[in-house]
């Protein structure tokens, strides 16, 4: 984890997965959020930082994990980005019924 001023490195043996941990981390943004104290510069200080734990399945069912999840945010991704080209083609077409309007 990373700000501009602090940061922490998770640093992955051999009993942790490093995509698990990554997801991991991602899905418990929201928690890690809760944990920052500061009005202007948000932080988790090490001691809080230093408590947190992460629930670590063998290391088969992490890598299993981890494939699925990306696997899945990958179809979201592809989804999205038909998504956005279909709402560009809906937002021009007013302007193409106007051309054709007044061309025919």
């Amino acid at each position: 984890m990373a700000t501009s001023q602090d940061f922490a490195n998770w640093v992955c043996g051999d009993d942790i997965d490093p995509d698990f941990l990554m997801y991991s981390l991602i899905c418990a943004r929201p928690y890690l959020r809760e944990l920052s104290t500061g009005a202007t510069h948000k932080t988790i200080y090490m001691p809080t930082l230093s408590s947190l734990h992460v629930c670590l399945p063998s290391l088969d069912k992490q890598k299993s994990i981890a494939k699925l999840a990306k696997s899945g945010l990958k179809e979201i991704e592809v989804a999205r980005t038909a998504a956005e080209r279909q709402l560009q083609e809906v937002l021009a077409l007013p302007e193409i019924l106007l051309q054709e309007a007044f061309r025919g």
